[in-house]
């Protein structure tokens, strides 16, 4: 989306103030595991890894947003120290958008 875009209810739409671009697991990836959809996006991230860095090094800010639902109320989202390892050497931070259905 660039700056300036409009999106969302058409009767009401919001203005992008800024630009972005996503990428997304869902439909990509069957099931709920964390640890399967960040490594999805981080397999297509690893060939512009260096375009990813110049844009941040440019001034652009670099995140990954996890949606993440909790069915009882319990527990949290968890990763492994690989997964950690290869959204750390991004230079991208890690989001989580957490909810509970109780």
């Amino acid at each position: 989306r660039r700056k300036g875009d409009t999106y969302g209810n058409p009767k009401r739409p919001v203005v992008s103030r800024t630009g972005i671009w996503a990428l997304e697991s869902e439909g990509a990836v069957a099931g709920a595991d964390l640890e399967a959809h960040l490594g999805f996006l981080l397999n297509q991230l690893v060939f512009k890894a260096s375009v990813v860095a110049k844009l941040i090094q440019g001034g652009l800010t670099g995140d990954i947003l996890c949606y993440w639902m909790s069915g009882t109320g319990q527990g949290g989202p968890a990763l492994g120290a690989e997964t950690i390892r290869r959204i750390a050497s991004l230079g991208v931070g890690l989001e989580f958008d957490c909810y509970s259905a109780v």
